[in-house]
């Protein structure tokens, strides 16, 4: 393999969608794509977002390719990746899948090409002068630039991973603007991804908001072809009683049956709240 026309191509494919596809043997949705698109070429980006629709994964494949090849510095300067989740399993599973694919990656593909000296800790994971900060916010009222972020330059990337999630919902209370503003002012780039809570007038005021100056993503359900039962399980629309459109196929249905809480269901996977208050403004 001549791996200096592959690194090229690698470096010269800013959403990393090449050196994914072909090195960390992950085949791409269309959505993944997009998201891919956005985190490399969009300054801030709000996702809403299904469940299981590969978010988390897509960014930690995303996440090892910029500390590869930028593990000897990006422009004389410390790269710097900051993770930030409310709960300590979310950041443990998404540090897990960073390193997971850093140990897949060849070791040519590193500009930093002593490998070796990956080093990694609860906390973070350090590849030669690239970096990646993993933080868990506990409570709102650690959500200052001083606590989260302690750095002399601007985050290279920011990434805040379910801040609407289950009952540490933090931000109901957090001024809106405020917190899109404090993004804009530390970070270069920023990608904020929540799957909302019917209940949490903050992720809409966020998505509505946000509008005005960030990149807002769709990832429903249907966009995992995983998501079906076999190839002819294709999700197909329909029009429901009260009018509005709606997908579904088998996995859909099983899913609708398991979870005994229309709540919970709409919200998770339907997404039945984001076309009341989200889609309309947006498709």
């Amino acid at each position: 393999m001549n791996w200096r026309s592959e690194y090229k191509k690698c470096v010269l494919d800013p959403s990393r969608k090449y050196m994914i596809e072909k090195f960390l043997q992950m085949q791409l949705w269309p959505v993944q794509n997009d998201l891919l698109v956005c985190a490399s070429t969009k300054l801030y980006t709000v996702v809403t977002k299904s469940r299981d629709v590969g978010f988390t994964t897509t960014l930690a494949a995303y996440v090892a390719c910029e500390l590869a090849l930028n593990s000897d510095g990006c422009d004389g300067n410390e790269y710097t990746i900051t993770y930030l989740t409310l709960t300590g399993n979310m950041m443990y599973d998404f540090r897990c899948k960073v390193i997971h694919f850093l140990d897949y990656m060849p070791e040519q593909l590193f500009t930093n090409k002593n490998k070796k000296f990956v080093s990694n800790n609860q906390n973070g994971i350090t590849v030669g002068k690239a970096s990646l900060n993993l933080n868990v916010l506990h409570d709102r009222n650690q959500f200052t630039i001083q606590n989260v972020f302690n750095n002399k330059n601007k985050i290279d990337l920011f990434i805040f991973d379910e801040p609407v999630c289950g009952s540490s919902a933090w931000v109901n209370e957090y001024d809106v603007k405020n917190f899109l503003d404090t993004m804009q002012m530390i970070c270069k780039r920023v990608i904020v991804g929540g799957t909302p809570n019917h209940k949490n007038k903050w992720w809409f005021d966020v998505v509505s908001e946000a509008k005005k100056m960030y990149m807002h993503l769709l990832m429903p359900w249907y966009s995992n072809k995983a998501h079906q039962e076999n190839d002819d399980d294709t999700p197909k629309l329909y029009i429901t009683h009260d009018g509005s459109k709606e997908y579904t196929n088998k996995w859909f249905e099983k899913r609708r049956y398991h979870i005994n809480n229309s709540d919970m269901f709409d919200e998770e996977i339907n997404c039945k709240v984001w076309k009341e208050k989200i889609v309309k403004e947006y498709v």
